[in-house]
């Protein structure tokens, strides 16, 4: 039986347990309710004014798709090799996410992206690096 799955059931077997799972979701509520939203502004704040539409469109459409995707491809796997694989798999794939978004980061370092409108210029302009 995996790991998650005894900690759980111990956690439930007792009021502490229930109250300290109950306050685990609602966190785990609060910081998905936060991203959804913070991460469609973004988003929109970024892209220019003429393709801000499309840019929110492929955003949800791309997070839409990867739900569906991570949804079947992780039970499949959960089925074929276990929990504990598919959440080791889980994990990989966040680290390796996470490489990649700090790998974006360096390169998108070098170029300054406009997300206020500073002087009449449109919000989500992106601008070469001055020396400031």
């Amino acid at each position: 039986m995996p790991l998650v799955a005894v900690v759980g059931a111990a956690l439930a077997a007792s009021v502490v347990g229930t109250i300290l799972s109950a306050l685990l979701f609602v966190l785990i509520g609060v910081s998905w309710a936060v991203i959804a939203v913070t991460a469609g502004t973004i988003v929109t704040r970024v892209a220019p004014a003429a393709v801000r539409g499309e840019a929110l469109g492929m955003y949800a459409a791309l997070s839409a798709l990867a739900g569906g995707i991570g949804s079947v491809g992780g039970g499949a796997l959960a089925n074929r090799v276990g929990f504990t694989t598919a959440f080791v798999v889980a994990g990989v794939v966040i680290v390796a996410g996470a490489g990649v978004v700090l790998s974006l980061h360096q390169i998108s370092s070098r170029t300054k992206i406009t997300l206020d409108t500073p002087h009449g210029t449109e919000a989500g302009s992106v601008n070469p690096p001055t020396d400031d």
